[in-house]
């Protein structure tokens, strides 16, 4: 059978493909660049315009098909970037490193009292501490002794007139839970020395009441643009230590309470003022060679200055 005759212009703009080295090549039979004889030229181009124009339109319409498509992974991208920044990022309380040391003098109530009577006076006591934040957590430390006393004994009906001496250090660290609530756990040390005065018979015998050990509590805070409003609560477990002339050292337990409100506002950049009122309920008792237990009540009402760096 003979083979179909094609025109040459057909036969040019015949397309075939080939195989070379296994991969198919589109082959054709005019260099890229030149216009292929088709006969009438304005045929030809013609022809290329309208299928120019008709790739164009593919194209547009592809490229609006793909562009939502690209803008929400674009914004989907940019919401996980974010989301993972956000997570990174620390929030305010975080971002705070503060060192913060301060300086107090407070006046304090206080009363021991025993089975046959009871001690009560009034101290004036100078402390200071420091207190450092990196992020959520904190460090307190801090230091306080009587500077002057005014106090009386009452034992078995008599009245008599007694010096007495504090000391108190106290350690702790925080870590604050959300921008209102923290918790803490620390350590803390306290000793009374009471010391008889003319014209007691024992005149210059010493009695004294240690406790130490380790402490747990809560606290919150409220901030307005004027200051802050903080409060405490805590309990304390620790060892006790009675030491008197007449039967000298004996151990036992102390347990008790520790309730605080204060009240924190600026003088003027960084530079800041505090009121605090705090009670102390600490019982003392199971001591190895004392058949009696001592209360102890301690109300201080306490001034500061602090400096955050």
């Amino acid at each position: 059978m003979k083979k179909p005759y094609l025109q040459p212009q057909i036969r040019t703009l015949f397309l075939r493909l080939r195989s070379d080295k296994g991969k198919k090549k589109l082959a054709l039979p005019f260099r890229l660049g030149e216009v292929p004889n088709c006969g009438s030229p304005s045929l030809w181009e013609g022809d290329r315009e309208r299928a120019l124009k008709s790739d164009n339109q593919k194209f547009t319409q592809k490229t609006q098909m793909r562009t939502p498509r690209i803008k929400r992974r674009y914004l989907s991208v940019r919401l996980t970037i974010t989301m993972i920044l956000l997570l990174l990022t620390p929030n305010s309380i975080a971002q705070e490193k503060w060192l913060v040391p301060n300086l107090f003098i407070s006046t304090r109530n206080f009363e021991y009292s025993v089975f046959n009577g009871n001690v009560r006076g009034h101290i004036t006591s100078l402390g200071t501490g420091i207190t450092a934040i990196y992020q959520r957590f904190y460090l307190n430390l801090l230091g306080e002794r009587n500077i002057a006393t005014k106090e009386e004994s009452i034992i078995n009906s008599l009245y008599n007139t007694i010096e007495f001496e504090r000391t108190d250090f106290a350690g702790s660290i925080g870590y604050a839970v959300n921008d209102s609530i923290s918790t803490f756990v620390g350590y803390k040390y306290g000793k009374s020395t009471l010391i008889e005065l003319p014209p007691s018979p024992f005149a210059g015998a010493k009695t004294s009441l240690e406790g130490k050990g380790l402490f747990i509590g809560a606290g919150g805070w409220l901030v307005k643009d004027w200051g802050t409003f903080s409060f405490s609560a805590a309990y304390a477990k620790m060892v006790a230590n009675y030491d008197t002339f007449s039967i000298g050292t004996t151990e036992g337990d102390v347990q008790g309470t520790s309730l605080g409100i204060k009240w924190k506002a600026p003088i003027r950049a960084n530079f800041y003022y505090d009121f605090s009122l705090m009670r102390h309920d600490y019982y003392y008792e199971n001591f190895s060679q004392i058949d009696f237990d001592i209360s102890e009540q301690i109300l201080s009402l306490r001034l500061g200055l602090s400096y955050r760096f």
